[in-house]
C-alpha cells in the first residue's frame, strides 16, 4: 500500500525502524546512504531515470556514499564505479572487440583470456574499459607476480619484468 494509505501507527513504527537501521549502520561503519548516480550524455540521473540538477548532485555527494555509473549513448554500462569489481557483459564485449579476442602480451596469440585491471582494483583502479585488457592465464599470472604494464590501452602497451628477476 502507499505510505499515505497506511495507518499512522504503522508509519510511525516504520519511521522508527528506519532511524534505528540508519544509526546501527553508522555505528558499524557501513554506508549511511548509498546513492547510484548514472551519468549519461545529457547529464546525471538516479537509477530509474529521474534527472538530477548539478546542485542536487553536489548535495547528495556531501553526506552520502555515491557510486557513479557512466553509460554510453544507447545506455550500455561503460564504468561501474568503485563499488563494482567484476566486469559486466557489455564491458567484456567492448574489451574483447578492442583487444581482438587475444591476449595483449607481446607475441601471444592465445584466445582463452581473462580481463585484467591495468591499474589494480586494490589501488583504486576503476572497473571500466579504459582500465581492462585481455590476458591469457599464463601472462595474467606474470602480471600478478610483479610485471608492470605502461602505455596506451587502446594502442601499444609495454610489459616490463620486475627488476628482481
Amino acid at each position: 500500500a502507499d505510505w499515505e494509505d497506511r495507518p499512522w501507527h504503522h508509519r510511525r513504527a516504520d519511521a522508527l525502524m528506519d532511524l534505528i537501521r540508519a544509526h546501527t549502520a553508522r555505528l558499524s561503519g557501513a554506508d549511511r546512504y548509498l546513492v547510484h548516480v548514472v551519468m549519461t550524455a545529457t547529464g546525471a540521473e538516479i537509477l530509474g531515470g529521474e534527472p538530477l540538477h548539478p546542485a542536487t548532485t553536489a548535495r547528495i555527494r556531501c553526506d552520502c556514499s555515491t557510486v557513479t555509473h557512466w553509460v554510453g549513448e544507447t545506455g550500455e554500462p561503460l564504468h561501474l564505479g568503485r563499488k563494482q569489481r567484476s566486469w559486466n557483459l557489455a564491458q567484456r564485449r567492448a574489451i574483447t572487440v578492442r583487444d581482438r579476442g587475444r591476449c595483449r602480451f607481446p607475441n601471444c596469440q592465445r584466445t582463452h583470456t581473462d580481463i585484467h585491471h591495468v591499474q589494480p582494483w586494490q589501488a583504486g583502479g576503476p572497473t571500466d574499459i579504459t582500465n581492462g585488457i585481455l590476458l591469457c592465464p599464463h601472462h595474467h599470472t606474470l602480471i600478478h607476480d610483479g610485471w608492470t604494464i605502461t602505455g596506451d590501452i587502446n594502442h601499444t602497451l609495454v610489459f616490463r619484468r620486475p627488476t628482481s628477476l
